[in-house]
């Protein structure tokens, strides 16, 4: 079974920026690893609504609500004084769905130091987006992995008002004319059921730090 993705987005003043990653990097992202989470990833907006969005790979909701992850909140005294300073927030799960796309298809865990999620309503089947991705061509767009994922149940603490699908692009770079692609892909989805509610988040990696350098200016 693929592992659910998590996301938290939020936004902070710049000077709260430098803060908050200290304390993602040091305290909050190692005291996940132990309670099970698979991948931990947080990006910066290069545009988007937010200005950073983490994203994280979990194995099911149960995690949630474990005696590690209650202790783990009542541990940390740093979170509390850092988050405070978000001036917007939205925490979403969502399930994973089989992709046919080859090589393209998630066969690892999330590590990019690009991305480029799309959220969208849409009565449009899971399965009917996946066809239309797998008769996308793909070869030479810079693009190295495709996630496709629906709302599911929320955190239990946590709620959000983010649309039903979540679509990432990952690559190692911000692959040229990417947003012809994105559009053109929003196009054929959209002609099957309409889309309401688009929300485009794009970001390069901050942590971990990135493989290419050049991607960690803050």
């Amino acid at each position: 079974m693929a592992s659910l993705l998590y996301t938290a987005e939020l936004d902070l003043a710049e000077p709260d920026i430098r803060p908050f990653l200290d304390w993602y990097a040091y305290r909050h992202a190692p005291d996940l690893v132990p309670l099970g989470f698979q991948s931990s990833a947080c990006y910066r907006t290069t545009g988007g609504d937010m200005n950073l969005f983490d994203i994280y790979e979990i194995p099911n909701h149960a995690i949630f609500a474990g005696a590690g992850y209650q202790r783990m909140n009542a541990r940390d005294e740093y979170a509390a004084a850092i988050l405070a300073r978000r001036r917007n927030k939205a925490h979403t799960i969502y399930e994973q769905h089989p992709l046919s796309l080859k090589e393209l298809a998630p066969q690892g865990r999330l590590d990019a130091d690009w991305i480029a999620v799309l959220r969208f309503d849409s009565a449009v089947e899971a399965g009917t987006v996946a066809e239309l991705l797998a008769g996308e061509d793909w070869h030479g767009s810079g693009i190295d992995m495709i996630r496709l994922g629906t709302r599911t149940t929320d955190h239990p603490v946590y709620t959000t008002d983010r649309p039903r699908f979540i679509l990432s692009l990952e690559g190692q770079c911000r692959p040229a004319g990417v947003q012809a692609t994105i559009e053109r892909l929003l196009q054929d989805i959209g002609a099957k059921a309409p889309l309401s509610r688009k929300l485009n988040f794009e970001g390069q990696r901050i942590y971990p730090w990135p493989d290419r350098p050049a991607s960690a200016a803050i």
